[in-house]
């Protein structure tokens, strides 16, 4: 919601930069207007000329800001937010309902705009638009001055800035519209920062305790596998638990319009997972995993619109199956969701068998889990490996 605010500022932005463009280049035109009505030219012909030069200038901005928009902005930004990951390269949409709206918007007014002011200017007589035109405001006097208390303790360069303001509203305008959408994109873009900063330290640092997740090659043989078990039970591991992960895409339905969610299914043989994740309730009560339903994640539970004792249609083995939500758990970034293979084994009829790891290392800086990380990849019995401290870097950088 908070990225969709800021093209609609940076849209007004522009916006009063265009009409402020445009409106010095009808005054600056107005000689000119005056030569072709002199010559002849109707008003449709001399006003058809700013129209078409406003929109063919507008096109071509519009065109080059697509492209570079499109094709060299957005490719930049994703490789800034995945190169310290082992997430692939972002895929990229165009979308022309979207693009064509604003643009569509930005347009219209444009040529209302033109029009407004060149049938104001080219009522008046070629002689009269042959003379360069006398600003009313210029060398006269503003309200400000009738209160000699303030005047009088204003400096020349404050007067003059006063002097100009009044005279050059449009400007004031786009300067104060201008300045105001910058500092609240600025302060959107630190409150954003602070505010998950705050969700890092408590999902990544009370609730999540493992470094990486590192899911097993089906494919891999036993020799394969036998690498990977040696590197969990490795003198860089401080603890490890394995589990079973399975990716969940879901398609739910919310505010009217259909959405595909990726949410990571975890499935463990006993009651909790130990040091690993620590489930806990919005009021801070711990949640065990127990045999008569499952526990999501809160953001998932509002997405769903579901609660404690509801039901809950998933796509488990190829099938549709309905289980009961038996806790809300707190977390903050993704979608997950715990439950016991004594549950799954109910609810599917297959037995579910650990596939992956919960690693927690004993040295958890960047640089060290980034390297372990290339060596994991590198297994043919890994199969997927998500870091948590290059998400936790991505999302507080």
């Amino acid at each position: 919601a908070v990225g969709n605010v800021f093209p609609v500022v940076l849209y007004l932005v522009a916006a009063l930069v265009t009409f402020t463009t445009m409106a010095r280049f009808v005054d600056e035109e107005r000689t000119q207007s005056g030569i072709l009505k002199a010559l002849g030219y109707t008003n449709r012909q001399i006003m058809a000329k700013f129209i078409l030069y406003g929109l063919a200038a507008g096109l071509v901005g519009t065109i080059v800001g697509i492209i570079a928009g499109n094709l060299l902005l957005s490719p930049l930004i994703s490789d800034i937010i995945t190169q310290t990951t082992v997430i692939g390269p972002a895929k990229l949409h165009f979308y022309p309902l979207w693009t064509g709206l604003p643009c569509s918007y930005l347009w219209f007014p444009r040529s209302c705009q033109l029009t407004w002011w060149l049938v104001g200017e080219l009522t008046e007589k070629p002689a009269q638009l042959l003379f360069t035109l006398s600003h009313r405001s210029q060398g006269s006097s503003i309200w400000l001055e009738k209160w000699p208390a303030i005047w009088s303790r204003l400096s020349f360069t404050h007067k003059v800035t006063a002097r100009n303001i009044f005279r050059y509203k449009l400007r004031m305008l786009m300067t104060i519209f201008g300045v105001a959408g910058t500092v609240a994109l600025l302060f959107g873009g630190l409150g954003i920062r602070s505010s998950i900063s705050g969700v890092v330290q408590r999902q990544f640092g009370e609730l999540i305790h493992y470094d990486m997740l590192v899911v097993e090659n089906s494919r891999a043989t036993e020799e394969e596998l036998d690498k990977l078990t040696h590197f969990v039970q490795s003198d860089q591991v401080r603890q490890s638990l394995p589990v079973a992960f399975e990716q969940l895409n879901q398609t739910v339905e919310e505010n009217g319009q259909r959405k595909n969610l990726s949410i990571s299914l975890y499935i463990s043989d006993r009651r909790d997972f130990g040091n690993q994740v620590s489930l806990e309730s919005s009021t801070g009560q711990p949640i065990k995993l127990i045999d008569r339903g499952i526990v999501l994640t809160e953001k998932l539970a509002q997405i769903y619109g579901v609660s404690v004792g509801d039901k809950l249609s998933l796509t488990l083995e190829d099938k549709e199956v309905s289980v009961r939500v038996e806790a809300v758990a707190d977390m903050y970034a993704g979608h997950f969701i715990y439950m016991t293979d004594s549950y799954y084994e109910q609810v599917t009829g297959k037995q579910k068998t650990a596939n992956a790891y919960l690693v927690q290392l004993k040295d958890s800086q960047l640089g060290h889990i980034q390297t372990l990380a290339s060596q994991l990849l590198a297994m043919p019995a890994v199969k997927i490996l998500v870091q948590n401290t290059s998400l936790i870097n991505m999302l507080t950088t």
